[in-house]
């Protein structure tokens, strides 16, 4: 939908608006039911600019996504950012809906459930930094010509991608899952108890000094040992708390779920 803010009113048009001086497009994914709807208030000019707002329509749930925003200057260079925003913990189990724990800021959306989208209130997964406030936000962005926000990629319930996927997305989920597997697997094979704490202390040390300010802008590698070194320390908790078979017992329930497969159709 284009919306342009003019004097007299709104006018409607199709995949763009033109908000305080700045044209503003929207690249959803509609032949999957996933729509990116224009800024929610965009005759208020500001921040308001950039919000937008993200509808799955799919019947699916919506597990992971990545967002491409694309900022042009005066100058015409464009600079585009990745956010990348995942729940995998709400993968299928066997087919049916199944949560190993209920996720603490769940980032899916059910089935025609919509989300508020901005660089500024949306904190992506696993980012560690600080949100630019909005003053700050919006001076560097004063001479933008145009912003456009895409759904870079996006992953279901069932392990589908949809999406040209140029943030890597499908990579870093299949190297988060693994980095689980992996650590869950190592876990169910150490017998003795000792043993099993040093190898979690010692693996969920291995990205204190690496943490992903940032997951989009992560490579794969880091991804997988990020991921593990969580599973680690997940692992440990359980351990300290409730002693070594209560943590292998949390990892054969975690590890044999019946994911699906992730596939780029």
């Amino acid at each position: 939908m284009l919306m342009k803010v003019t004097a007299l009113g709104v006018l409607l048009c199709c995949g763009q608006c033109f908000c305080q001086g700045v044209v503003v497009n929207t690249k959803g994914l509609p032949e999957h039911g996933l729509m990116l709807n224009a800024p929610l208030n965009s005759n208020q000019g500001g921040i308001a600019t950039y919000q937008f707002e993200f509808q799955n329509l799919n019947s699916k749930r919506v597990v992971a996504y990545a967002l491409a925003w694309t900022y042009i200057g005066p100058g015409g260079r464009p600079v585009t950012t990745y956010d990348n925003f995942y729940s995998t913990q709400e993968f299928l189990d066997g087919g049916v809906p199944h949560l190993v724990h209920d996720p603490p800021s769940s980032h899916s959306l059910k089935p025609g459930e919509k989300r508020v989208i901005s660089p500024i209130s949306n904190k992506p997964a696993g980012f560690s930094g600080q949100l630019p406030p909005p003053g700050k936000f919006l001076s560097s962005h004063a001479n933008d010509a145009s912003v456009t926000l895409a759904l870079d990629a996006v992953v279901f319930e069932d392990g589908t991608l949809v999406g040209p996927d140029n943030s890597n997305l499908y990579s870093k989920v299949t190297q988060e899952l693994k980095g689980y597997d992996d650590l869950l697997k190592a876990a169910l094979a150490t017998q003795d108890d000792n043993a099993l704490l040093a190898m979690l202390k010692s693996t969920g040390t291995l990205s204190n000094s690496k943490i992903l300010t940032n997951p989009a802008n992560a490579d794969p590698q880091k991804f997988y040992t990020y991921h593990k070194a969580e599973a680690a320390r997940m692992l440990e908790a359980m351990y300290k708390a409730r002693g070594a078979a209560a943590a292998r017992d949390m990892a054969g329930k975690v590890r044999y779920r019946q994911l699906p497969t992730l596939r780029k159709i």
